[in-house]
């Protein structure tokens, strides 16, 4: 972890949202912690700790596409008009 934490860390910020780069260097390095032992070829630690911090930063991208936005307020003219009594729509179908 202390040799390629500031390569992580620089992957990180790069990738990720501002906000989450944190998040998605803690979660590289637990899921490195939790698949070492399932390694079948570790000559080359850095590259494979990188794509998986490379792949947090995605799964980080994915998960506030997904997260529900704020809807832009209705304005007062369009909710004149659902009940029938703005004018100017009337005059338009007219």
């Amino acid at each position: 972890m202390d040799d390629h934490s500031a390569a992580v860390w620089r992957l990180c910020r790069a990738l990720a949202p501002p906000d989450e780069a944190e998040d998605c260097f803690q979660e590289a390095f637990l899921a490195a912690l939790r698949a070492y032992g399932d390694l079948a070829d570790a000559r080359n630690l850095r590259a494979w700790v990188l794509r998986i911090a490379e792949r947090k930063a995605m799964d980080a991208h994915r998960s506030r596409m997904r997260r529900p936005r704020p809807a832009d307020p209705v304005p007062d003219r369009a909710l004149a008009a659902k009940d029938g009594s703005d004018p100017a729509v009337w005059g338009a179908v007219r």
